[in-house]
């Protein structure tokens, strides 16, 4: 049996240096998240009302909401939307937990997204802290 390895041009490149430097290559990648950042806001703020439209009602799909607020979490995050992904968690921990969901409690999540979305990210800093924060004192107290 013969083996047969041919010399591409990719192989050969690999070996020798090149390229960007890495703080060119990190400040390349910030201009293009920065670019993306208003239809990522779009992209949050439809996935916040697509997930509280599903709690609008008494009876709703536990896994449905999980999946929206689990893609809610992914958008915000990556956007270092810290709050609006925290808040996200906390609804998921919520669904996930064993207790039996009440739509008002899975209402006051998404309501206080949709409310996070809307706030100035800079002059109401507590405030979004404080909204963070009771949320998650509410998912931890059903999780129990």
């Amino acid at each position: 049996m013969r083996r047969f390895f041919p010399q591409t041009k990719l192989k050969a490149m690999l070996g020798k240096p090149g390229g960007i430097a890495v703080a060119a290559a990190l400040e390349a990648a910030s201009q293009n998240l920065e670019s993306l950042r208003g239809a990522a806001f779009d992209e949050v703020a439809k996935t916040a009302a697509k997930l509280h439209e599903l709690v609008s009602h008494d009876s709703f799909d536990r896994d449905e909401v999980y999946r929206t607020a689990n893609e809610l979490l992914g958008h915000a995050s990556t956007f270092g939307w810290s709050d609006v992904s925290e808040v996200a968690s906390s609804l998921c921990d919520y669904v996930d937990s064993k207790e039996p969901m009440q739509a008002r409690i899975a209402q006051l999540f998404t309501t206080s997204i949709c409310a996070l979305i809307q706030l100035d990210k800079e002059t109401d800093e507590s405030a979004r802290r404080e909204i963070v924060g009771s949320l998650k004192k509410l998912s931890q107290r059903s999780a129990k």
